[in-house]
């Protein structure tokens, strides 16, 4: 049991951070995470996570993004369009509205 620490954003030289699995991890992600600038590879599926993904824009050089099987909720950010790097993306399995925002 526990939750995403904020400080984990500020370990801005990582490149992958996989948390999947893990039932009894709850609460939001962090905005910190929008820190996480040399990401490319972000597992936080399986969970019990909450809230928003507006973090998600500011990961630029993510390429795998998994994050379905949660209890997340809100909009999918218009920004995720616009990282160009992203080819592998789960949201499945949680409770989003809107489309998904077309690539440029």
């Amino acid at each position: 049991d526990g939750t995403l620490i904020s400080e984990l954003g500020y370990l801005t030289s990582l490149t992958q951070l996989h948390l999947w699995g893990n039932k009894g991890l709850h609460g939001t992600i962090p905005d910190t995470f929008g820190r996480l600038v040399n990401l490319h590879t972000l597992y936080l599926d399986k969970n019990n996570l909450e809230g928003g993904i507006g973090f998600v824009v500011s990961l630029k050089k993510l390429k795998h993004l998994d994050l379905s099987e949660n209890k997340l909720r809100g909009q999918i950010p218009h920004g995720l369009g616009g990282i160009s790097t992203l080819y592998d993306l789960r949201l499945s399995q949680n409770h989003f509205s809107g489309a998904l925002p077309p690539r440029p």
